[in-house]
C-alpha cells in the first residue's frame, strides 16, 4: 500500500486540485484509493467529488479512535474511489491532536488498521496550507510527500522556507525512530512565461543542493490549463473530460507520467491504464 501526503505551507498552490485528479486518475487505473481530508478548517477534498454514500464519522473519529472503519468512510460517486471525509467544524481537533503524545503517529498508526489494508491500495491525504501536528501527522504517515509548487516568486520563496523548513522539521523525528519520507515537488500551474520558466529553473537549482536530504522536484511539469479548472468546475476526474479524438488532452496525458513519476513501483497499472482509457476515447464521448 502507497501513502501519499500532499504538504506545502502556503495556501492555494493547488494540493487539494492535484491530490484529487491524482486519486481519480489512479481509481480509473483500477487501484482502490482511499482520500484523507485532513483540511479540517476548509474541507475541499471532501467537497471537491460527489458523495454517494456519507458515512456517519470522518476524519474526527479516525484519529479520535486511532483506527479508520467502515463507519469513518464516504463513497464517492466514481468506482474505486472512497474518502474519510473532515468533519470538524468547531475545529477542535487540532488542538486534541497537539495535546497528544502520539500525535505524530496517530494517523499512520489508524491507517494500519485491518480495514485499510484489505479494502484499499492507495492513501491520499490533503492538509492545510500552514506547518502544526495535523500536518506533521500527514508527513510521518506518509511513504512520499508530494508538494506543488506555483513557479511564482512569492510561491518559491515560502516553499524553499516554510515547506523545506516543516520537512527540515521532521528529522527530529529520527530521535524516536521515525524516518522521514522523501519529498517530491511538482511544478505546478506554469505558466507560457519567461518569468516562470525562469522562477521554475531557480527552484531546480536550489532543490539540486538538497537531493541528499530526500527532497528532488518531479521532471514532469504540470501546466496553468483550462482542463483542470473545467474538470474541479464539473466535479469529476480530469480524465473524464470530452477529449477530441484528432486533439488528445495533452493534459490527461502530463498527469499519467506525473502519477508514473509518483508511484514508478505500479508501472504495469498505468500501462494498463492507459490502454483503458485510450479504447475509451476512440469510442468518442466522455470516459465514464
Amino acid at each position: 500500500m502507497k501513502i501519499l501526503s500532499f504538504i506545502n505551507t502556503k495556501g492555494g498552490v493547488g494540493k487539494t486540485h492535484l491530490s484529487a485528479f491524482l486519486a481519480g486518475l489512479y481509481a480509473d487505473m483500477g487501484l482502490r484509493v482511499l482520500m484523507i481530508d485532513a483540511d479540517a478548517d476548509q474541507a475541499s477534498l471532501t467537497q471537491f467529488y460527489e458523495i454517494k454514500h456519507q458515512a456517519s464519522e470522518g476524519l474526527v473519529e479516525t484519529l479520535t479512535q486511532g483506527t479508520v472503519s467502515a463507519k469513518c468512510v464516504s463513497q464517492t460517486v466514481f468506482d474505486n474511489l472512497d474518502i474519510v471525509c473532515a468533519n470538524d467544524a468547531n475545529g477542535e481537533l487540532r488542538t486534541w491532536l497537539a495535546s497528544r503524545m502520539d500525535r505524530a503517529v496517530r494517523m499512520r498508526e489508524a491507517l494500519r488498521s485491518p480495514f485499510v489494508a484489505e479494502n484499499y491500495d492507495v492513501i491520499i491525504i490533503d492538509t492545510k496550507g500552514n506547518g502544526g501536528p495535523m500536518e506533521d501527522a500527514a508527513a510521518f504517515a506518509a511513504n512520499t510527500i508530494v508538494s506543488p509548487i506555483v513557479p511564482d516568486i512569492i510561491s518559491s520563496r515560502e516553499f524553499l522556507s516554510g515547506t523545506i523548513a516543516l520537512i527540515e522539521k521532521l528529522e527530529e523525528g529520527r530521535a524516536i525512530g521515525l524516518e522521514p519520507p522523501p519529498v517530491k515537488a511538482v511544478i505546478y500551474r506554469m505558466e507560457r512565461t519567461r518569468n516562470a520558466a525562469e522562477v521554475a529553473a531557480l527552484l531546480r537549482e536550489a532543490v539540486a543542493d538538497r537531493e541528499d536530504a530526500g527532497i528532488t522536484v518531479c521532471q514532469t511539469v504540470v501546466p496553468q490549463a483550462a482542463a483542470f479548472t473545467q474538470a474541479a468546475s464539473d466535479r469529476i476526474p480530469l480524465q473524464r473530460l470530452s477529449v477530441n479524438r484528432k486533439r488528445p488532452n495533452k493534459e490527461i496525458e502530463v498527469l499519467h507520467r506525473l502519477a508514473w513519476e509518483i508511484m514508478p513501483e505500479y508501472t504495469h497499472v498505468y500501462a494498463q491504464g492507459c490502454s483503458s482509457f485510450e479504447m475509451s476515447t476512440e469510442e468518442g464521448g466522455q470516459n465514464e
